[in-house]
């Protein structure tokens, strides 16, 4: 009898450090993207989740408000002009669910939206003010974005 208990004590050890990291906590404002064998398998949202030890990994962890994206003499091409892009671009996480494959790269994401809307946007607003300018690319990129669960909060683009 004595024999086993070092045997059971081991193997309850072992359960509790198992339960223990089962339980993958997501903070308020954050979200979590979990992943299994190396692929994003679902998007964690604020809370207490539980999950596979050893099998799944939290690959990312982000802010869903409060984030930007900032960049400096962007060139764009629209036709027979080539204009200098300077700025940021005020977005968050609106759907993480929707969001999810985006997740990972969620500043790409946006450059690529931006890169598809502004040469159609530079020309036609080229007389226009820059609060005007900045309210339509707002406005454009929410249009490509909010399928994907982001929304864009501001815009400050100055071209030239």
């Amino acid at each position: 009898m004595y024999a086993l208990f070092p045997s059971i004590l081991v193997l309850l050890s072992l359960a509790v450090v198992m339960a223990w990291l089962s339980i993958e906590h997501v903070r308020e404002g954050q979200v979590a993207v979990l992943s299994r064998f190396r692929r994003a398998h679902r998007v964690l949202l604020p809370g207490a989740h539980f999950r596979i030890p050893l099998v799944d990994r939290v690959e990312h962890r982000l802010d869903t408000v409060g984030r930007s994206l900032e960049f400096s003499e962007h060139a764009i091409a629209t036709g027979d002009q080539n204009w200098q892009v300077d700025g940021q671009v005020y977005y968050q996480i609106l759907d993480p669910t929707a969001a999810g494959p985006e997740l990972g790269n969620l500043e790409q994401t946006v450059t690529l939206a931006l890169q598809h809307v502004l040469p159609a946007l530079l020309p036609e607003h080229a007389s226009a003010s820059n609060d005007e300018f900045n309210q339509a690319l707002k406005d454009s990129l929410n249009e490509r974005l909010r399928r994907r669960g982001i929304m864009v909060a501001r815009t400050r683009i100055q071209a030239a």
